[in-house]
């Protein structure tokens, strides 16, 4: 069998979580907001850092490379009112 290589680009196919979470670890990522959904579709929600503003400044960050990888990819823009 040939080596499974990762590409490393931003993709439309849903990752497993348990990928996501080791690169994290893998990359020695020492802040972290994790969110998402348990088997039961309830909400999950849970911050390493203890401090409010922290936490909505780095979602705020990372929202804002959400928009910029957007415009990257040219997903069209909601103007058309």
């Amino acid at each position: 069998m040939g080596e499974v290589v990762e590409l490393g680009v931003v993709t439309s196919i849903p990752v497993p979580s348990e990928k996501i979470l080791q690169k994290a670890l893998d990359r020695g990522v020492t802040d972290v907001v994790v969110i998402g959904y348990d088997p039961e579709g309830g909400f999950y929600f849970a911050a390493s850092d203890p401090d409010g503003g922290n936490v909505l400044w780095l979602l705020e960050l990372a929202k804002r490379k959400l928009f910029q990888c957007a415009d990257e990819m040219g997903e069209p823009d909601d103007h058309s009112a």
